[in-house]
């Protein structure tokens, strides 16, 4: 389908003319009047007319709701349907946003209640913006929305939502950005304000383990120099240090939720419009009519991923365990013609077939996500990073265990086995046993820590060029190519911007270069540092500077990380959190792990001796000790911070003090509140007849005298 048969501004009109001035009133592109939204629509190359359909529902759905729309042709055929929410509007839903969350308990004090004042007193940022545009354009039409979900259900054509960077914005950010050596609180309030909570909380969160690396990195570079390879101080060290940074990132987490005013902004979710109700039924609580999802339902839907997820498992474990036995028998076995090429096969077999698997699994994880028919975002994302972790931690960490727990141990017996052709046997990497029982082979004993080396340099260089140089050299290929396409070929005349002006032409570019982008996932970034953590508590006693290596790659990580937010792909969706999700309990998941993994690692290879020479019960019992003493410092640490409650918490109870404070001086009177009434407790007192009990006592001097006289009673009597 070519772009002269895309739906343009024209063709909208003719399929719906009351459309008209919806489609034409939003003026120019540049300034406040740039697009808030840009909904990539790719039409159905098979079904002109389905095409059309879904792109004027579309439309209208979205003239309904009080936004404007302006449609123009994209690349590759793509419609892009821009859109913008009037100012009227969006205070209004600002205000609204506001009172929900003073009603939630999310803001303590309560708007004020002009909607121009309000806005006025508290200014809405940019993410702010977007974020309540987006929620206009993707909750449900049953609560005021349009009800777009991508890809999904009757919005299949609409391949994404995305929102236009702010070139400004970004090159000024970009520049003071990479100039600090540490980033202050401020400036992650500034990014907040322009990309929303959640980026926030990925870079704060990259901060704070940025900061405490520098604790394993000295202790590291002590260990490596001046104490024997896995050594018990550093592993106690880096146990603890584990245990500590993630406790402490609880605490950041709290205050910065605090100061950014979303603390417990997860309980106030609008209901995914992916969502699809069994039954609707009357909420016993509010009277209202909600589609509901029964819990046994959902549960058997999310045990349905555990046999999918073994079957991923196990392909994926046998795939790795394949290329790591190439490797071995190819570098450390073979020595015939070809090695200097063949000695690439496992790396190229890594680089295609893994990807390929991860690639397969991450789709039918999310497939079957979207399954289990998750009611809130938040529920959604919890169960998918959960299997995207699982994935994660497969494919990094695998090849390290099968070094430490089968080939140092076992290799002797295990690779000749391998070598089932018998291609293999008249190497010279092969010995003969002094029983005339065949050939063994001799095991590298340095092939663990030339993985943790290659794992914490080559790596990260490798995932560098990933990340932000192959993506710019593949920008610029694909501008030139674009170039020369429109160069050397005449487009058709159509109605679009790019005939109407400059500026307009302008910003219609800019939206098709971002169009052209990936759209930015922010698992990605969560999971490399979680990971990143596990390479430190799991396996760093094997080669101690890889704590100083991360180190650095972390300073590096900050800066590039803000380059790919800004220039590298799309402007994410601005999304509010008051932590950094799931991850946390992934992060004290990996802590755990640590304290099996090192024990584990000191009883096999500490002593010198042959790793198959070490007692197995001694093994479990080390292991045993070390994890009972993993948790009694966790309860130690955690017992200690909880005696000093968080700053935002105490921040907190004093804006709730102040507030209630306030209220009970408007309530009740100034006087009353500080001093209490002595007259009104007075009156209140006569003015209602008790009986005669309390009618022996007159006022407070009587009481007084009764109560002197009750003393001098009993002194009497004691005498």
């Amino acid at each position: 389908m070519d772009k002269s048969s895309c739906p343009t501004n024209l063709q909208i009109n003719t399929m719906a003319r009351p459309l008209s001035e919806a489609l034409t009133s939003m003026p120019g592109l540049s300034g406040e009047t740039a697009p808030d939204y840009v909904i990539l629509f790719r039409p159905d190359p098979s079904s002109r007319q389905r095409t059309a359909a879904q792109l004027e529902r579309l439309v209208r759905r979205i003239v309904d709701v009080g936004m404007r729309v302006k449609c123009e042709v994209g690349d590759n055929s793509a419609v892009l349907v821009m859109v913008r929410c009037p100012t009227s509007k969006l205070q209004s839903e600002a205000y609204t946003s506001r009172v929900k969350d003073w009603l939630a308990g999310i803001r303590i004090a309560a708007p004020v209640e002009e909607t121009k004042d309000s806005i006025s007193a508290e200014p809405m940022t940019p993410a702010e913006r977007l974020r309540l545009v987006h929620a206009i354009l993707t909750i449900p039409a049953a609560e005021g929305g349009v009800g777009i979900t991508p890809n999904v259900g009757e919005w299949d054509l609409v391949a994404s939502i995305f929102p236009i960077h702010d070139p400004v914005f970004g090159q000024s950010w970009l520049a003071a950005w990479s100039k600090r050596g540490i980033i202050s609180d401020s400036s992650l309030t500034i990014l907040k304000d322009n990309f929303g909570e959640k980026v926030a909380f990925l870079f704060a969160f990259t901060q704070v383990y940025f900061l405490f690396l520098g604790v394993p990195a000295v202790v590291g570079v002590i260990a490596h120099f001046f104490l024997p390879q896995y050594s018990i101080i550093y592993s106690l060290v880096l146990g603890s240090w584990s245990i500590v940074f993630v406790e402490m990132w609880r605490r950041k987490e709290t205050n910065l939720a605090v100061r950014w005013g979303v603390h417990g902004c997860a309980k106030l979710e609008h209901r995914r419009a992916a969502f699809n109700g069994d039954k609707t039924v009357t909420d016993p609580y509010t009277g209202e009519d909600v589609p509901v999802f029964p819990v046994g339902k959902r549960i058997l839907r999310q045990l349905l991923s555990v046999p999918i997820g073994f079957v991923a498992a196990i392909t994926l474990a046998a795939a790795i365990m394949s290329i790591v036995a190439t490797e071995i028998l190819i570098n450390e076995v073979y020595d015939g013609p070809g090695k200097n090429v063949l000695i690439y096969l496992p790396t190229v077999l890594f680089s295609t077939v893994v990807p390929f698997l991860s690639k397969s699994y991450r789709s039918a994880s999310k497939k079957v996500t979207m399954f289990e028919n998750h009611e809130t975002d938040s529920s959604y994302e919890q169960s998918f990073t959960n299997k995207i972790f699982a994935l994660n931690m497969l494919t990094s960490y695998m090849s390290l265990f099968i070094t430490a727990y089968v080939y140092l141990p076992f290799g002797d017996l295990i690779v000749p086995k391998l070598d089932f052709l018998n291609l293999f046997q008249t190497s010279t990497k092969f010995t003969e046993k002094a029983t005339g029982a065949g050939p063994t082979f001799q095991i590298n004993s340095g092939r663990l820590v030339n993985q943790m080396r290659y794992m914490s340099i080559t790596n990260n260089l490798v995932n560098f060029a990933l990340e932000l140089v192959v993506p710019f050299i593949t920008k610029l290929i694909f501008n030139e190519a674009k170039h020369l396409r429109s160069k050397y070929r005449r487009a058709p005349a159509r109605p679009t911007l790019e005939r109407r002006g400059t500026v307009e032409e302008m910003t219609l570019n800019r939206v098709k270069e971002e169009a052209a982008l990936d759209e930015y996932e922010i698992y990605g970034d969560y999971a490399e540092i979680v990971i990143q953590f596990g390479f430190v508590v799991l396996f760093s006693p094997v080669w101690p500077l890889a704590p100083v290596c991360f180190l650095i790659n972390n300073w590096v990580e900050l800066r590039s990380d803000a380059a790919k937010l800004c220039v590298g792909y799309r402007r994410p969706v601005p999304e509010r959190a008051d932590s950094i999700g799931p991850w946390v309990e992934h992060l004290a998941f990996v802590s755990w792990l640590g304290s099996i993994t090192t024990s584990s690692l000191i009883s096999i290879f500490r002593t010198g001796a042959h790793p198959r020479d070490a007692s197995i019960l001694g093994t479990l019992g080390i292991v045993l000790f070390a994890e009972n003493l993993w948790l009694g410092t966790r309860f130690v640490v955690r017992h200690i911070l909880k005696a000093v409650p968080p700053q935002g918490q105490r921040q907190l109870d004093g804006e709730k003090y102040k507030v209630r404070t306030e209220y009970l001086r408007q309530l009740i009177g100034e006087q009353a509140a500080s001093a209490g009434d002595k007259k009104l407790g007075e009156a209140a007192a006569q003015e209602e007849d008790m009986g005669a009990f309390w009618r022996m006592d007159s006022g407070v001097e009587g009481v007084l005298q009764r109560a002197k006289g009750c003393m001098v009673s009993e002194n009497k009597k004691t005498a």
